[in-house]
């Protein structure tokens, strides 16, 4: 199996955005839902320069990690206005 640079980079992307969207450094919290949009930002560069990644599977998997990554700060800014 001979994997090509596109892949590589893809693969460094993915994961790059994984980690920008659970990142949890004490000033990370701040800057979490601007990191969470940099992450997705990166995953459409991947759908841009893989063209396999636009799949079904991929989208759900990078929606999951969005929703996961968001879920907290918009549910602790509802519970905020409470």
């Amino acid at each position: 199996m001979t994997t090509d640079t596109q892949q590589v980079v893809t693969l460094f992307l993915f994961f790059l955005g994984v980690a920008l969207c659970f990142w949890r450094w004490p000033q990370a919290d701040r800057w979490h839902v601007v990191l969470c949009i940099v992450a997705a930002g990166l995953w459409a560069g991947c759908l841009l320069l893989e063209p396999r990644t636009r799949t079904l599977g991929f989208l759900m998997i990078v929606s999951n990690f969005l929703i996961i990554a968001l879920a907290r700060p918009f549910q602790r800014r509802l519970d905020l206005r409470c």
